[in-house]
Order: C-alpha cells, then structure tokens, then sequence
C-alpha cells in the first residue's frame, strides 16, 4: 500500500472515530441532563451498545482480510 494512501486512510479514520464519539457524547450528556442526572440507558443497554460496537469494529476488519 502506498504510504501516502495509508497516511489518509488513518487521518480520515481517526476524524470520523472523534467525531462521532464526540456526537455520542454530547448527546448522551444532553440526555441526562433532560432527564434530571438520571442516566439515559442502562447497565445492559450500555452493555450491549459495547458489544454491538466491538462486533461492527470486527466486521470492518475483515473487510480488509477478505481481499488478501
């Protein structure tokens, strides 16, 4: 791979990731603070998100290892 290929492909990569986790952020303090310091999901719900979050993690991964 070329290296100023893989320079971008980890800036883009790395500004969407903060990007979103800001967005995910944000909204997860502005839904607390409406629901008055009560915490918008659960132990499972948060659970779960985690989980789903690592699973799409490994699915785009092996998108690179299926073209090798």
């Amino acid at each position: 791979m070329n290296k100023t290929v893989k320079i971008i492909t980890l800036v883009l990569g790395s500004a969407l990731g903060t990007f979103l986790g800001y967005r995910m952020a944000e909204s997860f303090i502005r839904e607390s603070e409406s629901a008055q310091s009560q915490l918008p999901i659960t132990a499972s719900q948060g659970l779960k998100l985690g989980l789903t979050t690592l699973g799409v993690f490994k699915q785009l991964s092996s998108i690179s290892k299926d073209r090798v």
